[in-house]
């Protein structure tokens, strides 16, 4: 088994423990978004020749961008008004996008994604 196989199933076990004190949502995390994450900083690192921190912080913004992660954060983590949900939510995907992303093309093919999730948290 190779290294990369053999990581996956140490992330696995560690999740399906369900060990006292992680997260709420660390099911979610380990379904929807950890594997996701490291698929695409892996393509990131290979397509740029990146590092792998700058392809991972690309990669996790993309995939907070592409997938249902702000949805999810609205519904099962943030206890707020509407109004507080909106301003952490804008200021997250206003980091994703603008900060997190070193790659201009990257930006680019997630950009649809980032102005419809502006759209929806008011920004």
């Amino acid at each position: 088994m190779n290294r990369i196989k053999q990581l996956k199933n140490k992330v696995d076990k560690l999740y399906q423990a369900k060990k006292d004190g992680r997260a709420d949502w660390a099911d979610w995390l380990h379904k929807n978004h950890i594997f996701q994450v490291a698929d695409v900083a892996k393509k990131l690192a290979d397509r740029y020749g990146a590092n792998k921190d700058m392809a991972a912080a690309a990669a996790d913004a993309v995939v907070h961008l592409k997938n249902d992660f702000y949805k999810h954060m609205v519904e099962t983590i943030i206890e707020k008004s509407d109004k507080d949900i909106a301003k952490v939510i804008s200021s997250k995907i206003e980091r994703d996008f603008n900060d997190k992303i070193a790659f201009e093309e990257v930006r680019e093919e997630v950009r649809t994604d980032y102005e419809k999730l502006r759209k929806k948290y008011g920004n």
